[in-house]
């Protein structure tokens, strides 16, 4: 799916104002994403391209059409999202959406407008700053848009403050549709534990998340060693929870404080020190959860988990040091008990 506010971003570098070196790489690179996105889409893009006052409406309307003929073409989806990444791997960085900042209700500080986060205290920007239930019609097409990952169903406190009735409910469920909408995009995800592991010895092991597509490259700059590591597309929201279990290893987060979730800024990196306790096949399992903001409270949902298999070769020391200090008081009893019939076998002979 292609993200069509990122590849306005890029093509916003093509407006006055906004100009690159001309005649570089990224010039070059900048120029075929105009010609591209200007055959696919006409008049919007080229109508926002030649006026430089051209606001968040326009603009909109810009990532809308390219992600409408993302859909109806493949190829052109696949290109424009290659140019992008090329875009990003070359230190490019998109044009931000124009919007002003808008001052955080509870912290004061001041976050760019269209966040849904505020970026130092992380409540929720929209209804913090208002009682009032979100509209009451249909949800507003979204900007970043795949299938919700799960189906989140209206609370009872929810439909309180819509009402309770019928009527209420379709309220309440458009409020969560309209949350989904908004806030769910297309990430991306680098999980790279290794394929082999040998018992007892620490391995650390990084995850890192990006909240939309292009940040390939950024990604891989924070987890050194994984230049050849698959990333994988995956369901995102600005605050992200991630945890790693497996029965068959020893593992401790290293992130600060008691909690697994990060803000997306636009990306997010986890750490985590793992041990592998006993030989064999085993498996890790990595479980990631996204919050998605509703009026009367933050819905946790989580994704389908990733399981990755390692192989564990054995270590018999070990293996040997774990069983002396599991069971050191047989160990000891054992010593003084055969210590014990040594010393009366060779007393008896010397007798």
């Amino acid at each position: 799916m292609i993200d069509g506010r990122l590849v306005a971003g890029y093509l916003r570098l093509a407006t006055p104002g906004h100009t690159v070196a001309p005649g570089g790489a990224v010039d070059d690179l900048v120029a075929r994403l105009r010609e591209l996105v200007l055959a696919r889409v006409g008049e919007a893009a080229a109508a926002a391209l030649e006026d430089e006052r051209a606001g968040p409406e326009a603009w909109s309307r810009v990532a809308r059409a390219i992600e409408e003929a993302g859909r109806r073409d493949p190829a052109f989806a696949r290109e424009a999202t290659r140019l992008c990444d090329e875009l990003a791997r070359r230190g490019a960085q998109p044009v931000p959406w124009p919007a002003e900042s808008v001052t955080c209700p509870q912290c004061g500080h001041l976050t760019r407008s269209g966040h849904a986060f505020c970026d130092h205290c992380g409540i929720f920007l929209e209804w913090a700053s208002s009682s009032v239930p979100a509209p009451t019609g249909s949800p507003a097409p979204p900007a970043h848009r795949s299938e919700p990952p799960a189906p989140v169903e209206a609370s009872a406190s929810t439909l309180e403050m819509s009402g309770g009735d019928e009527s209420g409910r379709r309220v309440a469920q458009a409020i969560i549709d309209q949350a989904l909408s908004t806030y769910v995009q297309r990430g991306r995800l680098l999980f790279n534990p290794p394929e082999q592991m040998r018992q007892g010895r620490t391995e650390r092991v990084r995850v890192a998340i990006a909240q939309h597509g292009g940040l390939d490259p950024q990604l891989r700059a924070l987890a050194p060693g994984t230049e050849d590591a698959l990333i994988e597309d995956l369901e995102t929201t600005p605050f992200m929870e991630v945890d790693l279990q497996g029965p068959a290893f020893s593992i401790v987060s290293l992130q600060a404080g008691d909690t697994a979730e990060q803000l997306l800024r636009p990306t997010a990196l986890w750490q985590f020190d793992v041990t592998p306790e006993r030989g064999g096949t085993h498996s890790l399992h990595l479980r990631v959860a996204m919050r998605v903001p509703l009026p009367d409270r933050d819905e946790r949902v989580s994704l389908p988990a990733l399981e990755r298999t390692v192989r564990v070769r054995v270590d018999p020391a070990y293996g040997g040091r774990r069983f002396i200090r599991a069971h050191w008081q047989w160990v000891l009893a054992t010593a003084a008990g055969l210590g014990g019939a040594v010393g009366a076998w060779i007393r008896l002979f010397q007798d």
